[in-house]
């Protein structure tokens, strides 16, 4: 991977700390400058895309990503930015070629794994690839509460819910304050059969959710 010219390392270092932060319009404007002084730095055309993305402008971002995919095609976080733009554009047929690319190039990448597996399911994958992709994620970083929940929500949506409990449960004692898996961990043990313990999950929910939310899900559920 090339790296970034000395003169422009600073202004990619800010921008990287800006987008920490949220200062997403500031972390662009420093790309943009990298920019003017190396057109051709790679690094600083994904940070740029990943910066347009950030402030919710994922097709901006795409035209950075393809630009240095163009000037290095064995740059594997372009590769993997884009198919993650491509899924928040829900064109899921189109993302899946980057992200493989991108977990290709990026074996011990997670995050490529899991983003494979959610651009393959929304576009109608084979469930044997998807279930790979997520094993992959999950092997990469079983320490992940996004990656057991999103797996789970996926397995619930194919209609195994008997194996998407484990993943549920695995992410609410990783994170317990991610309300969606309370959630949708008392959905599948409902749809199961087993609603003492559905409810048991929505209270669980309940305790830790903010005051508006609890509403909803006594509302809903309790």
């Amino acid at each position: 991977m090339a790296q970034p010219k000395s003169d422009i390392a600073p202004l990619l270092r800010e921008a990287v700390a800006l987008q920490d932060r949220g200062a997403f319009d500031q972390a662009v404007e420093r790309c943009e400058r990298a920019l003017r002084q190396a057109p051709r730095s790679v690094e600083a055309l994904h940070l740029l895309g990943v910066g347009e993305c950030l402030r919710g402008r994922p097709e901006a971002g795409l035209k950075h990503f393809d630009r240095a995919i163009a000037l290095a095609p064995g740059f594997a976080p372009a590769h993997g930015a884009k198919g993650a733009a491509l899924v928040a554009l829900r064109r899921h047929d189109e993302a899946v070629r980057p992200l493989r690319r991108a977990a290709q190039l990026q074996p011990g990448s997670a995050e490529a794994q899991m983003n494979l597996a959610l651009a393959l399911d929304g576009s109608g994958g084979d469930w044997t690839d998807i279930q790979a992709a997520f094993e992959a994620a999950l092997r990469l970083r079983p320490e992940s509460a996004d990656a057991h929940y999103n797996y789970a929500t996926v397995l619930m949506r194919h209609g195994r819910l008997a194996e998407a409990e484990e993943p549920l449960r695995r992410a609410v004692a990783l994170r317990p304050a991610l309300l969606e898996a309370w959630n949708n961990l008392g959905l599948c043990l409902r749809d199961l059969g087993r609603r003492d313990a559905a409810i048991a999950a929505w209270r669980q929910g309940v305790d830790r959710a903010p005051p508006g939310d609890k509403a909803e899900i006594g509302r809903a559920h309790v």
